[in-house]
C-alpha cells in the first residue's frame, strides 16, 4: 500500500494536513501501524516502539483501510537504500 504520489515523485501531504486533523485527533485513536511498502507493522504496538524499531517516515493516516499511521518499516528501508 503506497501513499499518494505527486507528479514530482514525492509523497503528497498526510492525511493530517489534508484534512485538518490536530495532534490530539490523532492521539485519541488507537495506534495501528502499516508500512508503505509491505505490510509490517501489526506487531508495532506505539509510536514509540515504531521509532526504537527504525521506522521512518511515519505519518497520521486514518483513512487507511488497515491501520492509523503509515511509515516505511526497518526492511524496506534496507530494499531502498540498496
Amino acid at each position: 500500500m503506497n501513499p499518494p504520489i505527486s507528479d514530482t515523485g514525492e509523497i503528497t501531504p498526510s492525511p493530517e494536513k489534508r484534512k485538518g486533523f490536530s495532534s490530539s485527533e490523532a492521539d485519541s485513536l488507537p495506534f495501528s501501524l502499516v508500512c508503505q511498502e509491505c505490510d509490517a507493522g501489526t506487531e508495532i504496538a506505539s509510536r514509540e516502539q515504531a521509532n526504537a524499531a527504525g521506522w521512518a517516515d511515519i505519518i497520521f493516516a486514518p483513512d487507511l483501510p488497515m491501520a492509523n499511521w503509515l511509515g516505511v518499516c526497518p526492511s524496506c528501508q534496507k530494499v531502498a537504500a540498496e
